[in-house]
């Protein structure tokens, strides 16, 4: 565990555990949204007290090339409040198809942040997709961009 640096990345589980899972994670991967969704709740919820999860940016730029911003948006917010980090994530992995199905590049990108809008994010509002962050969409505005 002490090759793979893990300062300052998102934690989820428990605080100090002798389990620690190190995901290489890519926003705009199918494969890497049904992991996500696997690993959360359902091993978490049977093992949360006794791990830890840690995600690790791995976008495929290649092939995946929204995936750096998505990244760069979850990090913004991980600075802000690890919960948000995570809010995101399990945002945009269980949203992964309608959010890739968007038409242009900017449109995914665009994507979070309008449904940030029509929910009200920031304001931490009932059914927020990320109803942890202080304030989601100035957070997201200001991301720079890879």
């Amino acid at each position: 565990m002490s090759k793979i640096d893990t300062t300052g990345r998102p934690t989820r589980g428990a605080k100090a555990s002798k389990v620690v899972v190190v995901n290489f994670d890519d926003f705009e991967c199918p494969y890497c949204s049904r992991m996500h969704q696997t690993l959360f709740p359902e091993i978490l919820k049977e093992y949360g007290d006794r791990i830890t999860f840690i995600y690790k940016d791995y976008p495929l730029v290649e092939i995946h090339p929204w995936a750096m911003h998505a990244a760069i948006d979850a990090n913004c917010l991980a600075a802000q409040n690890n919960d948000a980090y995570w809010d995101f994530a399990d945002y945009i992995h269980s949203n992964q198809r309608e959010i890739s199905n968007e038409k242009t590049p900017q449109a995914r990108f665009d994507a979070p942040r309008a449904n940030c809008r029509q929910s009200g994010s920031g304001m931490r509002s009932t059914g927020s997709p990320f109803p942890r962050a202080k304030n989601t969409i100035s957070t997201l505005q200001s991301c720079k961009r890879a």
